[in-house]
């Protein structure tokens, strides 16, 4: 009985044998995968660049050399960023054709093509224009003095800006036409001296008639009240105005500019300027204004339009 016992012991050991072998064997594995991993593999150092971690390398790189860019793009608060011309306004160089528009710098001298004039922006000064930044009742003005030698004297005069109308005026025989004075003013930004570019056209003069009306336009009053300490003077007004001669026919359709000024070329004789206003009975309105042009020479005339304020 004893000896069966013995036997069925060694029957069931052998039995389970393969089972525990198969164990032995599975756990062999799992304990070895670790140490493969930590060999060193035998792929080139060129495959291994193209590996995920080396692949997100590059892209943080073009993330960290993007952020300055946008940081350059914006200038420091409080510094002065010169404006890029524009490509039809080229900066000019050491020559400047006639009747294109360019930019001129301060203190900078240069010839006029096909002249012999020589021409310097002296110096932008007077700027009250309204801040990009900022809303205002009246746009403001800026002034440029303009010196220009034509080989035998010097022309020196100043021309200013009111609002966007271009401003004339003749220097030595030659026409400069101021277009605009940038950079355009901010209120958190100073604006220095030799920062100032003038966009000007220079051209020989147009030559006018004998005779003609050369007029004023003006708006006021713009004050309730007027102190002698306080004065609120009349402003320039753009309108239009008709001409029309002595037998009431229309000879011209005049529009003043920003300036408030107008120039219109008729012949010797009387005429009324007829100011129009937005309509009947209402403000700012203007009454005709008589005006007699004599022979071999040019008239000035006011047109003051009212503005109801009382």
């Amino acid at each position: 009985m004893l000896r069966a016992t013995g036997r069925s012991r060694r029957l069931r050991a052998l039995r389970s044998l393969p089972a525990l072998l198969l164990a032995v064997a599975v756990t062999s594995s799992a304990c070895a995968a670790p140490v493969r991993v930590t060999t060193p593999s035998p792929t080139p150092a060129g495959t291994r660049v193209a590996s995920p971690t080396a692949a997100t390398t590059p892209a943080r790189t073009a993330t960290s050399t993007a952020t300055p860019a946008v940081a350059s793009a914006t200038p420091p608060r409080g510094s002065i960023a010169v404006p890029t011309p524009r490509s039809d306004v080229p900066l000019a160089g050491r020559t400047v054709p006639l009747g294109q528009p360019v930019l001129l710098r301060p203190t900078i001298e240069v010839q006029v093509a096909g002249t012999q004039a020589t021409l310097i922006l002296e110096s932008v000064t007077d700027d009250s224009r309204c801040p990009v930044d900022v809303t205002c009742v009246r746009a403001g003005s800026v002034t440029a003095t303009f010196n220009l030698w034509d080989g035998k004297q010097a022309s020196r005069d100043e021309v200013t800006l009111r609002g966007v109308e271009p401003a004339r005026v003749v220097l030595g025989g030659l026409e400069l036409t101021l277009l605009a004075i940038e950079p355009e003013p901010h209120s958190e930004r100073e604006i220095k001296p030799f920062d100032y570019r003038a966009q000007v056209v220079i051209d020989r003069p147009v030559v006018r008639s004998l005779t003609g009306i050369d007029g004023t336009v003006t708006l006021g009053p713009n004050c309730p009240v007027v102190r002698a300490d306080q004065p609120c003077p009349d402003r320039p007004y753009e309108a239009t105005l008709v001409v029309r001669n002595a037998a009431g026919v229309v000879v011209a359709r005049v529009q003043s500019n920003a300036a408030g000024r107008f120039s219109v070329d008729v012949p010797a004789g009387r005429y009324v300027i007829d100011p129009l206003s937005p309509g009947p009975g209402r403000y700012p309105a203007a009454g005709p204004a008589e005006v007699t042009v004599p022979a071999a020479a040019r008239a000035s005339v006011t047109v003051a339009f009212d503005t109801g304020i009382r």
